[in-house]
């Protein structure tokens, strides 16, 4: 039997994503950019800073000491505390996506006994309510409105449905955290990650 890695208790576990106000992918390089302030000179010098004007002088670029505060003021102080708890305090809520988790829904029921012109009031009534209440709740994330004809057998649907999926694109659209991570690994977007890590 294999011995179980021991978790350090500074390693996030899988609930640490969902705080019930946001919601986050799991993704190591919301480490890497703590990791990244913590060997950051300019960081370094803002925590011992009373305000954005003596880290200015101490910098000698104004811009650079603006973009380096905003980020200790939103980030906090790092070298006072460890990853899993800084997440859970400040990550989260940083990185996050602010909505419910997009899921998948039911809209509506569509039976052929019905007459065309009840059958289409009201699917636009249950669909306006759908993207008024759930789907805006969500964020509004792209999404696919699909028919199901009930009775066929799931694994048939299931396979169409992944066919139809891999037919198009799967991003979620424009559902942003106020600090974001491109692929590139050395190109993060998160605000002035650059500037911290290279100064």
């Amino acid at each position: 039997m294999k011995p179980t890695r021991k978790r350090e208790i500074w390693h996030l576990k899988a609930r640490d994503f969902d705080s019930g106000k946001a919601h986050a992918a799991q993704d190591w390089r919301f480490q890497m950019f703590f990791e990244y302030l913590r060997i950051s000179p300019s960081y370094a010098l803002a925590t011992t800073c009373k305000d954005v004007g003596q880290l200015a002088k101490l910098l000698g670029d104004d811009q650079q000491a603006a973009a380096v505060w905003k980020t200790y003021m939103e980030v906090g102080n790092i070298f006072e505390i460890l990853y899993r708890e800084w997440w859970l305090r400040k990550g989260i809520n940083l990185f996050g996506i602010h909505s419910d988790r997009p899921c998948v829904e039911a809209v509506q029921h569509i039976a052929a006994s019905q007459p065309a012109d009840e059958l289409l009031a009201a699917s636009y009534s249950e669909l306006g309510k759908f993207i008024s209440t759930s789907y805006k709740a969500q964020g509004m994330p792209n999404s696919l409105l699909v028919s199901i004809p009930l009775g066929m057998k799931q694994a048939t649907i299931m396979r169409q449905l992944k066919l139809m999926l891999d037919a198009m694109s799967t991003t979620t659209g424009d559902l942003k955290s106020t600090y974001q991570l491109e692929k590139k690994v050395n190109c993060g977007t998160a605000p002035y990650i650059y500037e911290v890590s290279q100064t």
